[in-house]
């Protein structure tokens, strides 16, 4: 009776989920914004020049993704960034830092995303740190061409409030810790030309292009940062720099075109036989992740069993599916067994772990050993990372 109700479980939260995602699908392709409006009226009144109906149709759509689907990072990633855009083009140039940067960490960047950070870079009066984005970028098919008639029409000058350069300091410094590493980047450079014997300006402006892939752009920050004081022989100094000079020499300013980051799991699965405590350590790439699991399962009665084995997982929304395979050791007898996995996913606002719900159905490759199904309940940390063009 329990097995059966296990698959009831199963088949309802599958359902139920599926039908979820689908909605969530939809929302990327312009069905489902309140009261009509959709991203065409939004670009449409773009090219039109009218920025106030623009920002109110995109925060319309941004704030119904948000609530369809309930996780900050679901929100489509070239809708942020063309919100992002607007904001610059209205002269908003915090707000348009603070959301191309949301845009970049919500997926994977793409030459069309590029083109926004390009064209938010100009807007504020950056335009001289464009230069990555410009080779990487591609104009996308709605403007019509016009992006560098627009970006030329309402570029501005740099309105960033900075009046102290310790607080400045600090706000770059809590911008790299926070992933938003082009509002790092303005602000570093505006620091540096505010003062350019600040040494720490610099060396963040440094920091920033490093984690941004260019290192070329970063060797060149870290050496200015060096002429500003005699302090160039403290300790790790020196390493930085030919460290910078060999990946500089090697990659030069191409930035990162996909993401990478590991993973870390633990949890528990409850079946009709067993207890197992669970462990998974992986990566992840956009909703791809490849990870190795390890559990130990405590029978209701026999022997405990152990299980080592290779996963891979794919996101769709909250829902995720995979499938496993490992060898399972019960006593003195070892098999190979598959096991094709269902569940959700609800990840925390800073994309930094989930918890986790799921159903498991363990089959054994070996006739005469019962399969098993469960629903196991766990936890996910997330370790980001870049990675760059190879």
């Amino acid at each position: 009776m329990k097995k059966y109700t296990l698959i009831l479980l199963a088949f309802m939260m599958f359902t139920g989920v599926r039908a979820q995602s689908l909605n969530s699908l939809a929302g990327v392709f312009g069905k489902g914004e309140p009261h009509g409006v959709n991203i065409t009226l939004a670009r449409q009144a773009i090219m039109s020049e009218d920025f106030d109906k623009a920002l109110y149709i995109y925060g319309c759509i941004i704030d119904n993704q948000i609530k369809d689907r309930a996780q900050g990072n679901q929100v489509n990633n070239e809708t942020m960034a063309e919100y992002a855009y607007a904001l610059a083009l209205a002269g908003a140039q915090e707000a348009a830092l603070v959301n191309i940067d949301l845009a970049l960490n919500l997926r994977t960047p793409s030459p069309v995303i590029y083109f926004y950070v390009n064209a938010i870079l100009d807007l504020v009066g950056f335009g001289s740190l464009s230069g990555p984005y410009t080779e990487a970028c591609r104009q996308p098919a709605w403007l019509d061409g016009r992006g560098e008639v627009l970006n030329a029409k309402y570029r501005s000058p740099v309105l960033l409030n900075i009046t102290e350069s310790g607080d400045a300091i600090r706000h770059i410094t809590n911008c790299i810790k926070e992933f938003r590493y082009i509002e790092a980047l303005c602000y570093a450079t505006y620091l540096t030309q505010i003062d350019p014997s600040i040494q720490a300006a610099w060396l963040l402006q440094s920091a920033v292009w490093e984690k941004l892939g260019c290192y070329s752009s970063a060797l060149k920050s870290y050496e200015m940062g060096l002429e500003q004081s005699g302090e160039s022989e403290m300790p790790g100094m020196e390493k930085q720099l030919d460290y910078l000079r060999r990946k500089s020499d090697k990659s030069g300013n191409r930035l990162a075109t996909w993401q990478m980051g590991a993973m870390a799991y633990g949890g528990l699965t409850y079946s009709n036989r067993t207890t197992s405590i669970n462990g998974r350590y992986g990566v992840y790439s956009g909703p791809l992740s490849v990870s190795l699991n390890m559990s130990i399962g405590i029978p209701k009665h026999g022997d405990a069993s152990y299980y080592a084995g290779l996963s891979g997982y794919y996101n769709i929304g909250k829902l995720f599916a995979g499938l496993g395979l490992g060898l399972q050791t019960i006593g003195a007898s070892t098999t190979f067994t598959l096991s094709p996995t269902v569940g959700l996913s609800f990840v925390n606002k800073r994309r930094t772990s989930s918890f986790d719900i799921s159903v498991a159905w363990a089959v054994p490759c070996r006739s005469g050993v019962k399969s098993t199904l469960g629903i196991s309940i766990g936890k996910t940390f997330y370790f980001k990372t870049n990675g760059n063009t190879k």
